[in-house]
């Protein structure tokens, strides 16, 4: 890893205020070529050891919680060796660091690559889940996209029911990028995600202390 971005992100995390901080499992660069998007990485072993190796150092510029969070995938990558799942865990407990889980992120690779996200969540420490993400998706070129563009679907609204039964997190972000002409709608995804979270006895105006 670069140490001028590790001493920048440094400088920034010291002028900064927050309870934790994240980045996404993914490749944005690759000998010295900036792919300017967030790629998926192949699920294996020896990415296990180079991923855990980063977090680590990033880990260790604060003593606030680095979070890392799973991203969406369109095509398998040729030559992996590991499910998703496993291959987060081992990151996770190799670099000792909590996750951002995207709700739909997941709902859409298991809609794209045909698993069952329940069994996913089952397989990773949810102990360590920090934060949620939930945001809605598009539906191009024969699958489904990671857009924020549009409303959340209510499979992803059923499958944050499901984790806030079986996760411990702290916070949850709506994400909208685009399509924002009505800011009514979102206060109504807001209130969606308070009532699903104050039926399953987990909605909380304070953060819990972790990690």
């Amino acid at each position: 890893m670069k140490s001028e971005y590790l001493q920048k992100l440094k400088s920034v995390l010291s002028d900064t205020s927050f309870e934790w901080f994240s980045d996404h499992i993914s490749l944005t660069h690759e000998n010295n070529f900036e792919v300017g998007h967030l790629m998926p990485v192949k699920f294996s072993e020896e990415n296990v050891v180079k991923i855990s190796k980063k977090a680590t150092e990033i880990a260790s510029l604060t003593d606030k919680p680095f979070l890392l969070e799973n991203i969406t995938y369109y095509y398998p990558i040729p030559g992996q060796s590991m499910k998703e799942e496993n291959f987060i865990s081992e990151i996770l407990e190799h670099a000792d660091c909590g996750m951002l889980l995207d709700i739909n992120n997941l709902y859409i690779n298991s809609k794209n690559h045909n698993y069952d996200p329940i069994e996913f969540i089952s397989k990773i420490p949810v102990d360590r889940v920090v934060e949620i993400h939930i945001a809605g998706g598009s539906f191009k070129h024969g699958m489904l996209v990671d857009t924020h563009a549009n409303s959340v679907s209510i499979e992803v609204w059923d499958l944050f029911d499901e984790v806030c039964r079986r996760v411990p997190f702290n916070s949850v972000i709506i994400e909208r990028d685009s399509n924002l002409n009505k800011l009514d709608d979102l206060i109504d995804e807001v209130n969606i995600a308070k009532q699903i979270m104050k039926k399953n006895g987990v909605y909380k105006n304070k953060i819990r202390k972790r990690l």
